[in-house]
């Protein structure tokens, strides 16, 4: 995945995304994130703390589409959780600093279970099975709360990204190790979750009862999904390009879709240590 430059929040274009060709002219930092997810949690949520703990679980190799790289970069430690096979060499190769662990996160009755998993052609898209579906091969499943003390994590964990695909047993398995984590016995305080989670509502109530508040992301706004199943941004210059392989194309807007399926929730207590907050809760 090429990475992106992108404006800088005091910036009048801070409610989009620009990139631009001139890097000089607008620094040289990055982000891996196709959904500008890292900007948004260290640039306006912990206003560039300079220390923080992460945990990424769908990591892919540590580099593309990573929520978590450019925190890695500006010294942050973490934990990055991949259980898919073509992933587990180029993780330590890629993210040397981080911890690593190779289990399927699941709900707490797959607990120690070796779990079907298929493999894609399209490897960030590979998943825990559902229903018939043929496996290409089996990863051993744990809990959040399993993955966390096993590594020992430290009680206060800053960002939490889940990027997990699949499910089972009718529930999708966002909402199995969710609602595991929530509602089980757990020692750990995360004060902020991003999750990849194509109906936001059945979990938005559960992050609401554990006091957190969804958040607008403002970069997301700038970006887009094309016909072909790929993101884009709009540039200054009206193209379409592509977060992923760089690629222009020349698309009337009404083509692309909206990006509704990253959610971001932050614990109230972020709100009192940074005000700013307040004025990107979701509507």
């Amino acid at each position: 995945m090429s990475t992106q430059q992108v404006s800088d929040t005091s910036e009048e274009t801070q409610l989009g995304v620009d990139l631009p060709e001139n890097q000089k002219t607008w620094g040289d930092w990055r982000t891996y994130h196709d959904f500008f997810t890292d900007k948004f949690v260290w640039e306006i949520i912990y206003q560039k703390k300079e220390k923080g703990f992460y945990v990424e679980a769908g990591a892919c190799d540590g580099v593309i589409q990573s929520q978590t790289k450019m925190l890695d970069e500006k010294g942050w430690d973490g934990l990055l959780v991949e259980p898919a096979w073509p992933f587990h060499d180029l993780v330590p190769k890629n993210r040397p600093n981080a911890l690593f662990d190779k289990r399927a996160l699941v709900g707490s009755d797959e607990e120690g279970k070796m779990i079907k998993f298929a493999q894609s052609e399209h490897h960030t898209l590979s998943h825990v099975i559902q229903g018939e579906e043929s496996a290409s091969y089996e990863v051993e499943g744990a809990t959040l709360r399993t993955i966390l003390d096993d590594n020992e994590c430290p009680f206060d964990i800053d960002f939490i990204g889940l990027d997990i695909e699949g499910g089972y047993e009718g529930k999708s398995l966002e909402e199995k190790v969710l609602y595991d984590f929530f509602e089980g016995r757990h020692n750990y305080r995360v004060g902020v979750f991003a999750v990849e989670f194509y109906w936001p509502p059945i979990i938005d109530s559960l992050f609401q009862k554990m006091d957190y508040i969804k958040m607008d992301n403002p970069f997301l706004k700038g970006v887009h999904l094309g016909p072909n199943g790929i993101s884009y941004v709009l540039t200054r210059e009206g193209w379409w390009q592509s977060l992923q392989g760089g690629d222009i194309k020349d698309w009337d807007f009404k083509d692309m879709k909206p990006i509704v399926w990253e959610s971001i929730y932050v614990h109230k207590r972020l709100f009192q240590e940074n005000p700013l907050l307040f004025n990107f809760i979701a509507k």
